[in-house]
């Protein structure tokens, strides 16, 4: 069997790695992205080839390709987004989780729940931000 196309860096994966990465897809609080990204790292590591990885995955192999380039250089830190330019955010996350917390732990008063009007009233957003 004849072998196509440069050949792949190896990925090898500590054991502390390969354990962090065995757990993403039990994880009820990570994104899917990031758990098609431990898998792909995981079968990379096990000597699967991109196209196969992306064929088992239902994946386009630059994709493949892109994760396992990016684990190479960076590690597990690698397979997290990077930043993306654009404009900065309105609000802070620690304002953003008052806001959650207020809008799961309280309800206005003589109603059921929070609409997304009054509680941008109580907050203090503007409600085009929330109608967006």
């Amino acid at each position: 069997m004849s072998r196509t196309g440069r050949p792949k860096k190896k990925v090898i994966l500590t054991q502390q790695q390969e354990e962090e990465l065995k757990t993403w897809p039990r994880s009820r609080s990570l994104s899917h992205s990031l758990v098609i990204r431990s898998k792909i790292i995981l079968l990379a590591a096990a000597e699967v080839n991109n196209a196969s990885i992306a064929q088992k995955l239902d994946l386009n192999p630059s994709t493949v390709a892109k994760w396992r380039r990016r684990f190479i250089e960076d590690g597990i830190q690698g397979l997290h987004d990077e930043y993306r330019s654009g404009k900065p955010r309105t609000y802070t996350e620690e304002h953003i989780t008052k806001l959650l917390k207020k809008t799961i732990e309280t309800k206005p008063a003589g109603e059921t729940h929070w609409s997304c009007r009054s509680m941008a009233e109580e907050c203090g957003i503007s409600k085009a931000t929330v109608n967006r």
